[in-house]
């Protein structure tokens, strides 16, 4: 199976509101880790209107209502949208689909909710919704995301090149079937976190003061979970891809290694389980403070041991 799924994953160059002369009305529902900066980047020079609500009345939108329609009622903003992006954690979704489902008749639903699948979305809302999955990740802040996208199988090609759209404007694209989305969502949106945490075991280094050995071991972290997203049937561009826009986040809004795990590995999540797991590992410490090159294949099998947990996390909630 290894390689079977290469074929149709497709990566898609930057498309600019020049190329496209599109701007369906938006909706992002959820202000977290990638809602708000999705609906940030999306707003900035954008045709359409992007509209912005939260569970929490308690918290506001920060720089958000200076771009972007921002409240607190999912209704009343559902009715003014031709699109809407569920941006919620997997535990919200379902409450928030009863919520607004009898509105989104005719309406394009793009759910970024890890592990819920469209026909669990689509037993909540109907068969008349036209229905989206997709996984972007943290670099949306810096239009670096590598999105992966799965589409219900009659899908228009009008509601694709919406989604495409609008997600090539905060990074680059890929299609995937339905059924390898958990394993995406590892490889796209956990990735930043499992790539800091491992770098961090060596050593957290001032920019340009990389010691040559932690050189050596970061280069062989990318080799290795390189070799893993292949052997899971995915091209290596989306690992170059994420770890490019992970270190231009990083570089630009001047975070730490420990304040991407906070952005990413929220409580319960398919994330924390890998972490977990590594910290359990007492092997990990031993490779980096021994000679590491000389386990490479039990570090790797170690490392993919931590992510087939995540994956299995997924498959489990």
């Amino acid at each position: 199976m290894a390689g079977f799924f290469v074929s149709y994953l497709n990566i898609h160059n930057l498309i600019t509101l020049k190329t496209k002369n599109m701007g369906p009305n938006i909706l992002v529902i959820g202000c977290g880790d990638i809602g708000y900066p999705l609906a940030a980047k999306l707003s900035e020079g954008y045709i359409g209107q992007v509209y912005v609500t939260r569970q929490d009345v308690s918290k506001g939108f920060g720089e958000l209502v200076n771009i972007c329609t921002c409240g607190y009622d999912n209704k009343a903003f559902v009715k003014l949208v031709d699109t809407v992006i569920l941006a919620v954690r997997p535990s919200q979704i379902e409450g928030v689909l009863k919520e607004i489902g009898p509105l989104l008749k005719d309406k394009l639903l793009i759910s970024i909710a890890a592990c819920k699948k469209i026909e669990f979305i689509k037993n909540i809302v109907g068969n008349e919704v036209r229905i989206v999955r997709a996984m972007p990740n943290i670099a949306v802040a810096v239009r670096q995301s590598m999105t992966l996208i799965s589409f219900e199988q009659k899908m228009s090609d009008s509601d694709r090149e919406i989604v495409e759209y609008l997600f090539s404007r905060v990074g680059k694209i890929g299609i995937i079937h339905e059924e390898k989305m958990n394993e995406g969502t590892i490889f796209t949106g956990s990735m930043p976190a499992i790539i800091v945490y491992l770098y961090k075991l060596h050593g957290e280094y001032p920019p340009f003061e990389i010691p040559k050995e932690a050189v050596q071991y970061y280069d062989l972290v990318r080799k290795i979970l390189k070799e893993i997203i292949l052997e899971h049937g995915f091209e290596k561009q989306i690992f170059s891809q994420v770890h490019m826009g992970l270190f231009k986040l990083m570089r630009v809004h001047k975070k730490s290694f420990d304040g991407v795990i906070h952005d990413v590995a929220t409580p319960g999540g398919c994330t924390e389980a890998i972490l977990k797991g590594m910290k359990e590992d007492q092997g990990f410490g031993v490779m980096i403070t021994d000679s590491f090159n000389d386990y490479e294949k039990l570090f790797k099998d170690m490392i993919h041991y931590a992510i087939n947990i995540g994956i299995q996390r997924l498959e489990n909630m």
